[in-house]
């Protein structure tokens, strides 16, 4: 049992190339867990398979194709519904990951995508450039005991109850507090429709189908452990220009704290870079220049929008 891992970590704003490091660490360390440290189904970590096979890995480890397990900490934030979907495309590719989950990871509600989603278009022309996944509207309800739901609450016997309660409690007094006095028709129809928890409880359910309990003390009995950050360290919530930020510690403090928990007494970072930097959306990119892309003109294909007006931008490094 090793007390030794390895780390991969954005120096930028994320798309740095943190997916195709990860599988080569997991090439070379056959039986490794790649552990999630942070974030959640909005990160989207590009991979090439030999074989010309090609996955945007959102939940799932990038070490997936090199035969790497995967495992969410307690700092990663899950969405069942857009799990199952991953699992799909991944199958459709001959791939099968073994994944654990520790009981304490937060998990995405369908009324944190509808809070999540209403507020960015109620930003305007303003819009930070969120995803829309509910990744933030997750950990701002998680900080409430009484609407808190992580995994191991997904076998309590009262979920439906918890979950109502999400919806007729929580969700009034969160978009007040947002300043939202109307939603969108679609999501207002969402929000009322008794078929959305019920569809949620049954990805929930297979989602535990596929998803198994295990604390991340006992990380290093799964195998030699990789730990796969997200985003960059650009958008750390502690360091970045807020609010133009991710919720969460995107470089080494989640790790070393994971890390204290699993014995793990020695980290050995890599820091992804390119020569240039990008940034999605709002907030300062310093030296961009005057020369901005639209994803029209500049595509790349591991960074894809719908439904946003948001530009890409760019600059050397």
């Amino acid at each position: 049992m090793s007390t030794q891992a390895q780390a991969v970590i954005g120096a930028l704003y994320g798309d740095e190339g943190k997916g195709l490091m990860v599988d080569r660490l997991a090439a070379a360390t056959p039986g490794a867990v790649v552990v999630r440290s942070n974030g959640g189904a909005q990160a989207g970590h590009t991979v090439l398979g030999e074989a010309g096979t090609r996955h945007v890995f959102h939940h799932v480890g990038a070490g997936s194709f090199a035969g790497a397990a995967t495992h969410f900490s307690r700092f990663f934030v899950a969405h069942p519904m857009l799990l199952l979907d991953e699992l799909a495309a991944l199958g459709q590719l001959g791939v099968k990951p073994e994944i654990s989950s520790d009981p304490r990871a937060p998990v995405t509600t369908p009324f944190d995508v509808i809070i999540n989603q209403a507020l960015e278009l109620a930003r305007g022309t303003a819009r930070h450039g969120s995803c829309g996944l509910g990744f933030g509207e997750t950990i701002e309800r998680n900080l409430r005991p009484e609407f808190a739901l992580s995994m191991k609450d997904l076998f309590r016997p009262d979920l439906h109850a918890r979950l109502v309660s999400i919806r007729d409690a929580w969700v009034p007094v969160r978009l007040a507090a947002l300043g939202i006095t109307a939603l969108p028709a679609e999501l207002a129809a969402a929000l009322a429709d008794d078929i959305t928890i019920a569809r949620f409880e049954a990805d929930c359910a297979a989602y535990l189908d596929r998803v198994a309990l295990w604390p991340d003390r006992r990380l290093c009995e799964r195998g030699p452990v990789i730990f796969e950050a997200a985003q960059g360290l650009e958008l750390d919530q502690d360091r970045g220009a807020f609010p133009h930020v991710t919720r969460s510690n995107t470089g080494l403090a989640n790790m070393l704290a994971i890390s204290a928990e699993a014995g793990i007494a020695e980290l050995d970072a890599t820091y992804a870079t390119r020569c240039y930097t990008t940034r999605h959306g709002a907030g300062p990119l310093k030296g961009q220049g005057n020369r901005i892309w639209r994803v029209s003109s500049c595509f790349i294909a591991s960074n894809r929008f719908k439904d946003s007006p948001l530009i890409w931008r760019l600059r050397w490094i």
